[in-house]
């Protein structure tokens, strides 16, 4: 069986940049997406006791934010990994809560706007140089 993926969060943006950089990587393992931790509930109730093959990405929702979705997951499911994204100032109760790992959400978000501000650095040297 292929890696389950369970992204929780309520920013579209970031839920597409996880589900992108993860279909790069895993691009035969099923990705599912949920706003919110009652939507997400059913799926993480139905995995296997021991967690199965699966994975949980999650940053926050409208009424929850990192650590308490953290306590939530685990409340349901206990054994399955779960990393947990947002500001550095909540790692350390983010792993307190039970996430199996932390990364700086941050740090996915801007991956855009550097893009952006890379292709418009570009865009102006290429118009100088032309000029």
């Amino acid at each position: 069986m292929d890696t389950l993926f369970i992204i929780i969060d309520d920013n579209r943006d970031g839920k597409f940049t996880l589900s992108r950089a993860l279909f790069r990587h895993y691009p035969t393992n099923t990705i599912h997406e949920y706003r919110d931790f009652e939507s997400a509930r059913p799926p993480l109730t139905a995995l296997p006791e021991d967690g199965g093959k699966a994975v949980v990405l999650l940053h926050r929702t409208p009424n929850l934010e990192g650590p308490e979705l953290v306590r939530c997951v685990r409340e349901v499911q206990s054994r399955v990994p779960v990393v947990a994204l947002g500001n550095p100032a909540v790692a350390k109760q983010s792993i307190a809560a039970g996430a199996s790992q932390f990364l700086d959400y941050e740090a996915w978000l801007r991956l855009g706007t550097t893009v952006k501000e890379l292709q418009r650095v570009r865009a102006n040297l290429t118009e100088k140089s032309s000029a």
